[in-house]
């Protein structure tokens, strides 16, 4: 995902430099931080962080009997690398 990401950019900074499209890119980061900003304070922080985690662990939670148990072996999986 992240090469995608990065070849993407290449790709689409590549054509603005040649001048067949003008990118706005205030107007990206602009769109983009709204989208990031889940408490619209109007700065990324870390309870936006904390918001993110609940997003995911809601989804990746559903309908499971034991979500504690979920947390808690993912935790240990990150904190064992």
């Amino acid at each position: 995902l992240a090469i995608a990401v990065g070849f993407s950019y290449i790709a689409v900074q590549s054509v603005s430099y040649s001048g067949y499209v003008d990118v706005d890119w205030v107007k990206i980061q602009k769109d983009i931080k709204t989208q990031i900003d889940l408490d619209n304070d109007g700065k990324i922080t870390t309870k936006d962080l904390k918001l993110y985690w609940l997003k995911v662990k809601s989804l990746l939670t559903h309908k499971m009997p034991s979500a504690g148990g979920f947390s808690a072996g993912f935790l240990y999986g990150l904190s064992s690398k």
